[in-house]
């Protein structure tokens, strides 16, 4: 048991240490497009760009018969409140 405890512990430690690292050197993180996205807003607000919006229908086909039902009326309480689901 003892080992055990000694290797979690490194192993929490170690993950701890290579979180703190990636987040202070921005290692796997998405700054160039965060950058490029904020810069289109930018521009769109200043109208120089248009900005569009696609919208596309899609049927959805079922096996099962039943009936559509929005969340509010589940049942189950913890899906009703919108908590899950």
């Amino acid at each position: 048991m003892g080992i055990f405890a000694i290797i979690m512990v490194v192993d929490i430690v170690v993950a701890m240490v290579l979180i703190f690292l990636f987040h202070k050197t921005g290692f796997l993180t998405k700054t160039e497009e965060d950058g490029h996205a904020q810069e289109t807003l930018k521009e769109a607000s200043e109208g120089l760009v248009e900005l569009t919006v696609f919208t596309k229908t899609t049927e959805v086909i079922s096996p099962l018969a039943g009936q559509v039902k929005s969340l509010s009326q589940a049942t189950d309480p913890v899906f009703s409140s919108g908590v899950m689901g």
